[in-house]
């Protein structure tokens, strides 16, 4: 009823409710050009794996880069799965960074590899063990061996010891 006394009040309510259904529509999404560009990976400082070793790895990562938007993140994410690469094959310090360089031809991926030292794993020392014997709880802890035929000693892998540490943690803690 009150708006029939007020009819501008009313007037002015429709327009208010229509600006708001207008504002609240969303704006036609414009699909982004694709680039047509080439993508060329470029490799520095690594000696123990090669370039397409490193490819290989990162082959999910380097895809979405080439084909899904070419953005910072995904390159920095084959970086990162790079250097776990390196550091599941004992490079416990490895670093790898990345940097583009665009031209109108081709984008230019550089990936620069600081390997580091291998790390080897030393003989694993248990003390206390009385439910299992010390050869079981050594297995735990075997990792692949640098050396002719693998006879060196194990190389180091931060996720392979922490594995074992949990593995160890589990087994005594069945026992109670």
């Amino acid at each position: 009823m009150i708006l029939l006394r007020h009819p501008f009040c009313f007037l002015q309510l429709v327009l208010l409710l229509g600006g708001v259904v207008l504002a609240a529509r969303p704006l036609a999404a414009s699909k982004p050009e694709k680039d047509e560009r080439s993508v060329v990976y470029r490799f520095e400082g690594n000696s123990f794996l090669s370039g397409s070793a490193l490819k290989k790895a990162a082959v999910d990562d380097l895809s979405d880069f080439k084909n899904k938007g070419r953005r910072r993140f995904q390159s920095d994410d084959a970086a990162y799965v790079m250097e776990s690469a390196y550091r599941d094959r004992g490079f416990a310090f490895a670093s790898v960074t990345d940097s583009r360089t665009e031209s109108p031809e081709e984008i230019i991926l550089t990936f620069t590899v600081e390997e580091g030292p291998r790390v080897l794993l030393l003989p694993v020392d248990v003390f206390g063990n009385e439910y299992y014997k010390s050869e079981d709880l050594f297995a735990l802890f075997r990792s692949e061996r640098v050396g002719f035929l693998g006879s060196g000693l194990p190389i180091f892998s931060r996720a392979r010891v922490l594995q074992a540490v949990s593995l160890l943690e589990r087994l005594y803690m069945s026992e109670g």
